[in-house]
């Protein structure tokens, strides 16, 4: 059964880096997921549940979809800019492939992920 909050997720197991997608459109990205808990997060039955228990509020995260607030856990600091009003202008972002076969949704790719000490 798909899941009602997660559209997507992906993980990149040489950075530790975890990327989700809900179902909004939003998408963030997880540093330092162990690759045990994106592996069992990739298998749940309720990814939703799973994220809740498993990964919200235990790992440093920023948000990376375009033209948001976006939060790095570890400093605490906010940039605001303006979101876009067009989903598929978004969709159309240079910097993000495409999800998987027919999803329609961005899929991002992991960066180095925070500095240390931010």
């Amino acid at each position: 059964m798909p899941s009602t909050a997660i559209a997507d997720l992906s993980y990149d197991p040489r950075q530790r880096c975890l990327t989700v997608t809900f179902i909004t459109g939003r998408i963030y990205q997880y540093f330092e997921v162990p690759p045990d808990v994106a592996g069992a997060f990739a298998t749940a039955a309720s990814k939703g549940a799973f994220f809740n228990r498993e990964i919200r509020g235990r790992y440093a995260f920023r948000e990376i979809t375009r033209g948001t607030v976006r939060r790095d856990t570890a400093s605490g600091r906010r940039t605001a800019s303006r979101r876009s009003s067009s989903p598929r202008a978004a969709a159309r972002s240079p910097d993000r492939a495409s999800g998987p076969s027919g999803s329609g949704r961005p899929r991002a790719t992991c960066p180095a992920g925070p500095a240390p000490g931010r």
